[in-house]
């Protein structure tokens, strides 16, 4: 597996000393967040030749804290988007309509915070007449999702 993550490559500033943060700054864009942990995490917990193995397991547990945070966002925007509970069941294809809407968020940059449910809908269309990366990807997506169906029971038959 590999995860990008912006701030912690070179070029994202990580590898600078110092970030400066004005007083009045009331919101960090989820990019600086590396960055600058890193260095409050140094400045707090370092010696001054950078993060030890503590310090470098706070910063890992704090952005897996915040990748999940970010994933657990998208979802309940599919959720919301497609007008699904979050509770109690889904049928097989309210399921694969919340995980291929979830992937058009993931992996495409769709922004349902602008998007109603027709655009949704027809941003779909147009990935599954035109991009065969997406149909290769729906069909990865139907096979997990038929592998981890649990298997009927029958316990029925069983008791009775």
């Amino acid at each position: 597996h590999r995860w990008s993550v912006k701030g912690l490559e070179p070029a994202g500033a990580s590898w600078v000393k110092e970030i400066e943060m004005a007083s009045d700054v009331k919101q960090m864009s989820k990019y600086m967040v590396p960055a600058y942990l890193q260095q409050l995490v140094a400045e707090k917990l370092g010696n001054g030749t950078g993060v030890d193995l503590h310090g470098f397991a706070i910063i890992a547990s704090t952005l897996r804290h915040l990748a999940h945070a970010e994933i657990t966002e998208y979802l309940y925007s599919v959720y919301r988007t497609l007008g699904y509970p979050i509770s109690g069941g889904k049928a097989q294809h309210e399921v694969e309509d919340i995980v291929f809407t979830f992937m058009l968020v993931y992996a495409f940059g769709t922004d349902l915070e602008v998007s109603q449910l027709s655009d949704v809908r027809s941003e779909r269309r147009y990935l599954e007449a035109h991009h065969t990366g997406w149909k290769e990807l729906c069909s990865f997506i139907r096979g997990q999702l038929r592998a981890a169906r649990p298997a009927p029971n029958d316990f029925g038959s069983t008791l009775a």
